[in-house]
């Protein structure tokens, strides 16, 4: 994959959750979480912990949603 194509996808995933955390749910997190695609997984991983160290007014709703995410059934988040 092209780097450009790269750096707008990681773009519209960071975008996507927070969205997702100033909404205060997971629907896009817990999906970038459990992709097919180990690619998309790791980047969501990363991305949320550079959320989690630049928005620090965020970090209560990233550690809820990632220990409701830990506790889910799918085996993937």
């Amino acid at each position: 994959m092209p780097k450009k194509q790269r750096i707008k996808i990681m773009e519209k995933m960071k975008n996507n959750m927070l969205l997702d955390l100033k909404n205060k749910n997971s629907i896009k997190i817990e999906k970038y979480f459990s992709d097919k695609d180990t690619y998309i997984r790791q980047k969501a991983y990363l991305i949320i912990g550079k959320i989690y160290k630049e928005h620090s007014h965020l970090k209560k709703v990233i550690i809820e949603i990632l220990n409701e995410l830990f506790t889910s059934c799918n085996e993937k988040n």
